[in-house]
C-alpha cells in the first residue's frame, strides 16, 4: 500500500496553477496514493483541499484529512455549515506551543506521517512556515513536488 500525501504552502499563493495542482494530484492516484492530508491555513491549503475533494468525488475510495490547529475552525464557517463535515479531520497534540509555533509543529507532524509533500513554496521567501517545512521535509528525505514556477 502507497503512504500519505501531504501538502505545504503559503497563506498567499500568487500564481498557483489549479490546474497543475488538480493534475497532480490525479498522477499520485494513479500512482497508487489514496491517503490525502490537508492543512487549513491560507490559499494554498484551500486550493489542495478543493482539489483533494473533486479527486474524491471521482475517487470514492481516497480518504482525505483534514489537519486543524484550532477547534475554532470547526467552529467559524463562512459558508454556513461545516466545509469539513465530510472529511476526517485531526488535531496533533499541539496546545502546549505558542500560538505562533502551532502551524510549524503541526507542519512537522503531518511531514513525519506522509511519503510525499507536494507544495507550493517560492525561493524570495525562505523564511516563512512554508519553507521551514519544506527544508524540514528535505532534511527528512520525503519525496517533494514543487508546484511553484522558479
Amino acid at each position: 500500500m502507497m503512504g500519505k500525501v501531504g501538502f505545504i504552502g503559503h497563506r498567499e499563493a500568487f500564481g498557483l496553477d489549479t490546474a497543475a495542482l488538480r493534475s497532480t494530484v490525479e498522477e499520485l492516484i494513479g500512482e497508487g496514493y489514496k491517503e490525502f492530508i490537508v492543512g487549513t491555513h491560507g490559499v494554498f491549503d484551500s486550493e489542495a483541499l478543493r482539489a483533494c475533494k473533486e479527486a474524491k468525488e471521482r475517487h470514492p475510495y481516497i480518504e482525505v484529512e483534514v489537519v486543524l490547529t484550532s477547534l475554532n475552525k470547526l467552529k467559524r464557517s463562512e459558508f454556513g455549515y461545516n466545509y469539513y463535515e465530510d472529511l476526517n479531520t485531526k488535531m496533533y497534540e499541539i496546545e502546549n506551543e505558542h500560538f505562533k509555533r502551532k502551524i510549524i509543529v503541526s507542519n512537522r507532524y503531518m511531514i513525519d506521517e506522509c511519503d510525499v509533500i507536494v507544495c507550493y513554496v517560492y525561493r524570495s521567501c525562505w523564511h516563512s512556515g512554508a519553507a521551514l517545512a519544506y527544508r524540514y521535509a528535505e532534511k527528512t528525505g520525503k519525496r517533494i513536488i514543487n508546484l511553484y514556477k522558479r
